[in-house]
């Protein structure tokens, strides 16, 4: 007689039960690691960016503004002109601490007068720039795809409301880092980071596409662990490096990671929590700012 345990009897665990199993870290871990890969791809960007001569000359550009113009000025203020002060002090007013707070009283004068006026045309410029090449990208990557008709004013509502809300959120970074304990601030200040990068990345793609800020919202916040990963690296980059330091290499990188963003479609994590509200804080702060600014 045959057995009534045999292997070919016994019941198979049931789809639902599989799924319910601890399976939540590596799947996490996972999606986060394809982020982070698709971010540091570069050579997919290689095409787009020889692809047209508005992309060319629009990356030409940001490198000569920001890396050559702005990073090379602070290469000349930090490694040729501190230095050369620095000796002629020590040869005129050797054995004094006097002309250390006149070296650090030019510095902040230098960077009032020269490095911050070009810090803010790079910034005007950028975004500009990063709009065309975004454009152009987008074209080659997927030609038949054309944005459904939207207002003028429901353009400049999300425009402005994403803006505000990227601005909370580097705040809400800022923050973090500076004001709460290094063990509960870096990690947080590091994750509110990656997610604005990320989010400002993919949100070119999504607005060509005629998204709602709504639904680049609800897409963002049901795929956090795969943003925590795609921002990951360029963030490493802006909480190292020195403010204006972190800036040129953000400002040099940030065209390809937007390229990486158009051209790779996110993942969401299988299983685990399916959405995170990142923005919901940043939501409620700018919520407050428009109640106050009624009449």
């Amino acid at each position: 007689m045959a057995s009534m345990n045999s292997p070919s009897d016994s019941p198979a665990p049931s789809r639902q039960e599989g799924e319910a199993r601890p399976y939540l870290v590596p799947a996490v871990l996972s999606a986060m690691f394809m982020g982070f890969k698709a971010s540091i791809s570069f050579h997919k960007s290689i095409l787009y960016l020889f692809a047209s001569r508005t992309t060319s000359s629009n990356i030409l550009s940001c490198v000569i503004l920001n890396g050559i113009l702005f990073g090379g000025s602070l290469l000349f203020l930090d490694f040729v002109l501190v230095p050369i002060m620095s000796l002629g002090f020590e040869l005129v007013v050797p054995d004094s601490s006097a002309p250390q707070v006149v070296i650090e009283a030019l510095r902040q004068l230098f960077t009032l007068l020269y490095l911050l006026p070009i810090l803010v045309l790079s910034l005007i410029l950028n975004t500009v720039w990063y709009q065309e090449i975004a454009e152009q990208v987008f074209k080659q990557e997927k030609p038949s795809m054309r944005p459904p008709p939207r207002s003028i004013g429901h353009v400049a509502r999300d425009e402005i409301y994403r803006s505000l809300l990227i601005a909370v959120l580097t705040l809400q970074s800022w923050f973090a880092l500076n004001f709460l304990p290094k063990a509960m601030g870096l990690p947080l200040a590091f994750c509110l980071t990656s997610w604005t990068l990320a989010f400002y990345a993919y949100d070119y793609s999504w607005a060509l596409s005629g998204w709602t800020l709504e639904k680049r919202l609800g897409f963002f916040e049901e795929r956090w662990v795969y943003m925590l990963g795609f921002g990951a690296p360029l963030a490493v980059l802006a909480l190292a490096l020195p403010t204006l330091a972190g800036f040129v290499v953000y400002a040099l990188l940030f065209p390809i990671v937007m390229i990486l963003a158009i051209v790779t479609p996110p993942v969401r994590h299988r299983r685990g929590w399916r959405r995170l509200g990142v923005f919901r804080g940043a939501q409620w702060a700018v919520l407050r700012l428009f109640l106050m600014a009624k009449p």
